[in-house]
C-alpha cells in the first residue's frame, strides 16, 4: 500500500483544527536545556528517560525526578534502564567498557553503579536497548581492525552480570548501523538489527542460540536504510508466541516477524523522499475489539514532520500493518522529532533534536472512541433506552446503507467492527458488509429490507470501537426494526378475456342495451409480503337509467341500462380500494363510457329468406323501428346503414347480379340464366358516430333460372357479304342461356350441286363464322347449319342460299419446286396442292390435265380438286429417274372466268448407292503407283442400268486404261482432274466394282472423292473425300486378299508398259 504523505501547510491546517480541541492529550512544556540523543524509553505511563550528550534524565509524573550528569565527562548516555521495584534508574554510557550509572530515590548510587556491562572490552558502546522483563542488546565499536561487535545479555542492566558477546562474521558485524530492538517473548529475548546496506536489511537473533542470525530484505523498493525499529511480543490461542517488529526506513514502514512466522515485508511505502525517523509500537493493552498502539516519525523531503499511528487490529499479528496520519499540536509538528517511545498505548514521549525549550512532547491517551450509527434513505436512528443501545428503524421494501463510524477526540485512528448481521434473507432483511472499506475506515452495510405485514424486529448485534486501549473500547448493542410502511400496491385488474385494463383507468366504452363489462382484480388476496388485503367495489355516481355494479370477491360486473336516448355520452366511474391487514390501503379509480343513444336495432328478422327467379329484382326494406329511442318520445338519432352481398361460402358474386341502395331501401337486380344463393348482410350505425352499430342481420335470397325448352329453340343464321367479296354468318339461337347449356352450332358451305366448298366447323351461340374472302366467286352457295347442346341435342339442318360476289381467279406459284419421287419396285408418286393468291377467288374448281408427250404416262391423266395425287404407270427406276412429267392446271369459276398454268414435274430419286473406296500401294514398288478400288453397292433390290460415276483426284493422276468395271476393262475418260465411266449396270443388293491405277503427285494434299448418276439425278449417298496413303492400305474393310493381288498384278502390267531399257541385265 502506497500512501502520499501530506504536506506541511496540509498538516498545518490539520494542527489548526486540533489546536481548535485545545488539544488537551498533548503537553508541551516539558523540555532538556540539552539536546537529546537517540535514548528514549518509556517505562509506563508518567515514566521515562531521555539521554543527550552528559547524560540521561528520568521523568516521573511529568517532572525530573533524577538526573545523570556526567559532569566534567562529555560522554553521552548509550541507553538506560528503570528498576521499579528498587526505584533505581540506570543510564549506560558510551565509554569503552559502558559504564553504569545508577541512581536511587534518594539520590545515591543504587543497584549496579559504577560497573561497566563488560570490563573487558574497550569499544565504545554506540546504542544499547532494554526489554521490557529483562534482556538487553548493545552494538559496541572497538574501532580500527576489530570493527563493531554486538553485545547481548539475558538479564536487565540492574544486575551485575556482564554482557557477553554474540559470534557473528566481520562483514555482517561491519554493516550494523546501531538501530536495534529488543524484547522478550516468554523466556526468550529476541532482537532486531538494523544495517547500513540499503535494501532495508535487517538481522534477527535469539539470545539463546547465539550462533544463529535470520537476515531479511527487501527487493521491489527504492533503495532505502533501516533508521527506526521497535519489537513487541504476540502470543495469541493456537499460535506460538513470536516476536514482531516495525520498521521504519528511507521510504517505507514495514511490519512482520521471523521467517518461519510472518517475514517482515512492506505495509505502507512513503513517497515524495519521505523516511521513517523514529517509530514505537506496542500490543499489549488491546482488547478483544482491537490491539495495537504506536506512533511513527515521518520526516518529509523538506525537513517538516509529520506524526502517524497505526489502527489497532484483531490480531496483534496484525497490528502495525495500516497507518493513518494524526493531528498533533502545532508546536509538536514544527519540532525537528527525532524519537518517539510508547507504554501500554495510552502514554507516549517524543524527543527533538534540539537544545532547550520544545524538545520534550508528551501524549496521553485519555479520551476513547465514540461510535456513531447512521442509515441511509429515511431510515431513523434513535438511541435506546440503556446508552448503549441504539435503535434503527427501516421502512419495509427499502435500500438502505448503514454506517457504523467512531470518532476518537484524541485523534487515535479507531478500528470499528461489528458482528454478523442477523436474520438473512428469510429473516425479513438482507445485510452485505461493503469489501472496500479498510480497517481504520467507517463499516459500511448495504441493507435490504423485504415488505412487511407490520413493525417488528430484525434482531440485534453488537458494533464496536477500539483505539488499541482495552479499557477504551466502546460497544453499541444495535436493535434493527422493519416498519410496515407500504401500502398495497394498487390492484391489477384485467378485463374477462384477460386483456390488462389500461393505466388511465380508462374501461372503454358501453352500449345501452349491450353486453355488461366484467372486471378481474388479478394478484390473489395477500400482497408479497403474505398480507391478506380486502378489496371493494363502489361507483362514484348514483341516479336512475346509469349502470349497474355488483362485486363478487375481486370481481365486478357493470351492466349498462336498456336505453340511453341522450345525444352526448356519459362518463361514469368507479373505485376499487384494497386495504391490507395493518390498515394501510390504496385504490384505482375506472372510468366507463356510454355511448349516445345506444346499438340501432337489426336490420332483417331471424331467418329472414325468398327465392325469385333470374331476371327479378327486389326491393329490401328494414324493419322498423330501427332504433329503440325512435318512439315518438324521445329524441331520435340520426341511423343509416352498411349493406353488403356475398354468396353464401363468402364468394364475391360474379356478372348477372346489381344492386344500389335507393330512399332507405336496398334494391335487387339479377339477370337471366344465373343460379346462385345470396346472402345480404345489414347492419345499421348512428350517423353520429359509425362504430356504434347494431347487429349484423342476414337475408338469404335463392335465385334460380328458368330454362327454355330445346324443342322450342331455332337455330338463326344471319349471312352478309361485304363489298370485298368476304362473307360474315351471325350464328345465334332463341334459346335463353346458350353458354350455359353449352350451346354451339354446325355450319358448312356446298355449291348448288351440294358438293361441299367449306368443310363444317364449330362456331359457339352466339357467334361468328367469317368465311375466307373470295368463297363463291360471284356463283350462289348454300349456308347449311345446325345446334347442339352439351346434352347432345341437336336441332334440324337449316339452309340458306346466299350470292356472292364475284372475285378473279388466280393461280399461286408453288413454294418448292413440285416433284415426282421414284422408288423401288414403285410408281413415282407426289401429291400436290395448288394454292390461289390472297384476294383471288379461294374456291375455284380446279382440274389438272397431263400434256401430250408429257413424260412418262400417268395412271389418271387428268384429275380435279385442289389437291391432287399423282403416279405414274411404270415403276422402273432407269426409265423413270431423269425424266418429268408436263402437267396443265386450270381453275375455273364459270367460262369467263378461268385461269392455268403448266407445270413441270421433274422425277427424281432417293439416293440408294453406298460409294466404297479402297487404295493399295504394292509391296516393293518402285514408281510410288497407287491402285484404287471403288465399290458402287446397290441397296435397293432393283437393278438399274445407264449409271455414271464420276471420280475426281486431288494430289493424283489417273494412269489411261487401267480402269476395270467387274473385273472387265471399261472406256474411261479422264478430264480436269475428273475420271468418269459411264453405262454401268447395278444388280439389285449387289456390289460392282471399279478399279483404277494413279500416280500421286511429288508434293501437295491427296484426296479422291466420286459420285453416281442415274438420267441427271444423283443416286449415290455422299461420300466424303479421304486422304491416301504413303503406303500400306488406306481402307477400313476386310484385308488385302485378292483385292490387293489384282491391284499388285495392275499395277506391275502397267509397270511393264511402261519400263524402259537400261544398261543392267
Amino acid at each position: 500500500m502506497r500512501v502520499r504523505l501530506l504536506s506541511l501547510c496540509v498538516l498545518a491546517g490539520l494542527m489548526m483544527f486540533a489546536a481548535a480541541s485545545a488539544h488537551a492529550d498533548w503537553r508541551t512544556d516539558l523540555s532538556l536545556k540539552e539536546q537529546p540523543n537517540e535514548v528514549l524509553e518509556v517505562w509506563g505511563p508518567g515514566r521515562f528517560s531521555v539521554g543527550h550528550g552528559q547524560g540521561a534524565y528520568l521523568f516521573v509524573d511529568g517532572g525530573v525526578a533524577r538526573a545523570i550528569d556526567g559532569g566534567s565527562s562529555t560522554t553521552a548516555s548509550a541507553g538506560t534502564y528503570y528498576q521499579q521495584p528498587e526505584d533505581c534508574f540506570i543510564s549506560v554510557s558510551q565509554d569503552p567498557g559502558g559504564l553504569r550509572t545508577a541512581v536511587g530515590a534518594d539520590g545515591v548510587p543504587c543497584g549496579p553503579n559504577g560497573q561497566p556491562i563488560e570490563p573487558t572490552f574497550v569499544g565504545s558502546v554506540e546504542q544499547l536497548k532494554h526489554a521490557q522483563g529483562g534482556g538487553a542488546v548493545a552494538v559496541v565499536d572497538f574501532g580500527g581492525t576489530t570493527g563493531k561487535l554486538l553485545y547481548v545479555s539475558n538479564r536487565s542492566l540492574y544486575d551485575s552480570a556482564p554482557f557477553y558477546s554474540v559470534p557473528m562474521d566481520s562483514s555482517t558485524l561491519r554493516s550494523l548501523s546501531g538501530v536495534l530492538g529488543v524484547t522478550r517473548v516468554g523466556s526468550t529475548v529476541s532482537a532486531l538489527l538494523g544495517t547500513t546496506t540499503d535494501n532495508s536489511g535487517v538481522y534477527w537473533i535469539d539470545f539463546n542460540n547465539l550462533n544463529w542470525a535470520e537476515l531479511r530484505t527487501q527487493t521491489g523498493l527504492p533503495p532505502a536504510v533501516v533508521q527506526a525499529i521497535d519489537v513487541f511480543p504476540v502470543s495469541e490461542p493456537a499460535k506460538p508466541p513470536a516476536p514482531y517488529a516495525v520498521v521504519g526506513t528511507q521510504h517505507a514502514l514495514l511490519q512482520g516477524s521471523l521467517a518461519s512466522v510472518e517475514p517482515i515485508r512492506p505495509v505502507l511505502q512513503l513517497e515524495d523522499d519521505a523516511g521513517v525517523r523514529g517509530v514505537a509500537m506496542n500490543v499489549g493493552a488491546g482488547g478483544d475489539a482491537g490491539v495495537g498502539f504506536g506512533m511513527a516519525i515521518v520526516q518529509l523531503a523538506d525537513g517538516s514532520r509529520q506524526v502517524m499511528s497505526p489502527v489497532p487490529m484483531l490480531s496483534a499479528t496484525k497490528a502495525g500493518t495500516v497507518w493513518r496520519v494524526r493531528s498533533v499540536p502545532e508546536s509538536v509538528v514544527r519540532a525537528p522529532l527525532k524519537a518517539v517511545a510508547c507504554a501500554e498505548a495510552s502514554y507516549c514521549v517524543f524527543s527533538a533534536d534540539k537544545a532547550g525549550e520544545g524538545n520534550l512532547f508528551i501524549y496521553t491517551n485519555g479520551a476513547g472512541p465514540e461510535l456513531a450509527v447512521t442509515v441511509s434513505n429515511g431510515g431513523v436512528v434513535d438511541a435506546g433506552s440503556s446508552g448503549t443501545e441504539t435503535v434503527v428503524m427501516l421502512d419495509e421494501g427499502g435500500r438502505y446503507q448503514l454506517t457504523f463510524a467512531a470518532n476518537d477526540p484524541d485523534g487515535d485512528p479507531v478500528l470499528v467492527t461489528s458482528a454478523a448481521p442477523p436474520g438473512g434473507a428469510t429473516g425479513g432483511w438482507t445485510a452485505v458488509r461493503d469489501a472496500r472499506q479498510q480497517p481504520g475506515d467507517p463499516e459500511l452495510w448495504d441493507v435490504t429490507t423485504a415488505a412487511a405485514c407490520e413493525t417488528r424486529s430484525l434482531g440485534s448485534f453488537t458494533v464496536s470501537a477500539s483505539d488499541g486501549l482495552a479499557r477504551h473500547e466502546a460497544h453499541e448493542t444495535v436493535n434493527v426494526y422493519v416498519k410496515h410502511a407500504r401500502p398495497p400496491e394498487p390492484p391489477t385488474v384485467v378485463f374477462a378475456d384477460g386483456g390488462t385494463v389500461p393505466s388511465s383507468g380508462a374501461l372503454g366504452e358501453l352500449i345501452p342495451g349491450g353486453p355488461p363489462l366484467a372486471l378481474r382484480m388479478v394478484g390473489g388476496g395477500t400482497t408479497a409480503a403474505g398480507c391478506v388485503i380486502h378489496p371493494k367495489w363502489e361507483p362514484l355516481f348514483s341516479g336512475t337509467g346509469v349502470p349497474s355494479l355488483e362485486q363478487d370477491g375481486g370481481t365486478a360486473v357493470i351492466t349498462p341500462p336498456a336505453m340511453y336516448c341522450s345525444p352526448t355520452a356519459g362518463s361514469f366511474g368507479f373505485q376499487l380500494s384494497v386495504t391490507d391487514d395493518g390498515g394501510l390501503s390504496s385504490s384505482r379509480t375506472f372510468n366507463v363510457s356510454m355511448a349516445p343513444w345506444g346499438r340501432p336495432n337489426a336490420v332483417f328478422g331471424a331467418g329472414s329468406e325468398e327465392e325469385l327467379i333470374a331476371g327479378e329484382s327486389r326491393d329490401l326494406e328494414p324493419l322498423q323501428p330501427i332504433h329503440v329511442c325512435m318512439d315518438g318520445t324521445s329524441p331520435s338519432p340520426e341511423v343509416a346503414t352498411r349493406w353488403i352481398v356475398a354468396l353464401s361460402d363468402g364468394g364475391v358474386p360474379g356478372d348477372g347480379l346489381s344492386f344500389h341502395e335507393e330512399s332507405g331501401r336496398f334494391v335487387v337486380e339479377t339477370s337471366d340464366c344465373i343460379d346462385m344463393d345470396l346472402v345480404v348482410s345489414a347492419q345499421h350505425h348512428l350517423v353520429s358516430d359509425e362504430e356504434l352499430t347494431g347487429p349484423v342481420s342476414e337475408h338469404r335470397m335463392r335465385v334460380r333460372t328458368a330454362l327454355m325448352d330445346f324443342a322450342a329453340g331455332s337455330l338463326l343464321l344471319d349471312p352478309e357479304v361485304d363489298p370485298s367479296g368476304g362473307l360474315r354468318v351471325g350464328v345465334d339461337s332463341n334459346l335463353n342461356c346458350p353458354a350455359r347449356r353449352g350451346l354451339d352450332a354446325k355450319v358448312w358451305l356446298e355449291r348448288q350441286d351440294g358438293s361441299p366448298l367449306r368443310e363444317p366447323v364449330t362456331v359457339p351461340i352466339p357467334g361468328t363464322w367469317e368465311v375466307p374472302l373470295g368463297t363463291g366467286c360471284g356463283r350462289p352457295v348454300v349456308l347449311n347449319g345446325f345446334m347442339e347442346d352439351d346434352a347432345s341435342q341437336r336441332s334440324a339442318v337449316r339452309q340458306r342460299e346466299v350470292a356472292t360476289q364475284r372475285v378473279d381467279v388466280g393461280l399461286a406459284p408453288f413454294s418448292e419446286e413440285p416433284v415426282l419421287v421414284a422408288r423401288c419396285g414403285e410408281p413415282a408418286r407426289a401429291t400436290l396442292t395448288q394454292t390461289f393468291p390472297p384476294g383471288a377467288c379461294q374456291t375455284p374448281e380446279v382440274t389438272w390435265v397431263q400434256q401430250a408427250d408429257g413424260g412418262p404416262a400417268l395412271e389418271q391423266k387428268e384429275l380435279s380438286g385442289a389437291t391432287v395425287s399423282l403416279a405414274t404407270r411404270d415403276t422402273r427406276l432407269d426409265s423413270l429417274v431423269g425424266r418429268s412429267v408436263v402437267m396443265r392446271v386450270t381453275a375455273s369459276a364459270g367460262p369467263d372466268n378461268e385461269a392455268s398454268h403448266l407445270l413441270t414435274l421433274p422425277i427424281t430419286v432417293d439416293p440408294f448407292v453406298k460409294v466404297r473406296r479402297r487404295t493399295e500401294l504394292p509391296a516393293a514398288s518402285e514408281t510410288g503407283l497407287v491402285g484404287v478400288s471403288v465399290e458402287l453397292v446397290n441397296t435397293t433390290p432393283c437393278e438399274v442400268t445407264g449409271v455414271r460415276y464420276v471420280e475426281r483426284l486431288e494430289g493424283l493422276t489417273y494412269v489411261e486404261g487401267s480402269a476395270k468395271f467387274d473385273g472387265q476393262p471399261i472406256e474411261a475418260t479422264w478430264e480436269s482432274g475428273a475420271l468418269t465411266v459411264t453405262g454401268l449396270t447395278l444388280a439389285g443388293d449387289a456390289t460392282g466394282k471399279l478399279t483404277y491405277v494413279a500416280r500421286p503427285h511429288l508434293v501437295g494434299d491427296r484426296r479422291m472423292e466420286g459420285d453416281a448418276w442415274l438420267g441427271g439425278e444423283l443416286i449415290s449417298l455422299r461420300d466424303d473425300p479421304g486422304p491416301v496413303p504413303d503406303s500400306g492400305c488406306g481402307c477400313s474393310g476386310s484385308g488385302p486378299g485378292p483385292v490387293l493381288f489384282a491391284l499388285g498384278a495392275l499395277v506391275a502390267a502397267v509397270r511393264r508398259r511402261r519400263a524402259r531399257p537400261t544398261g543392267r541385265s
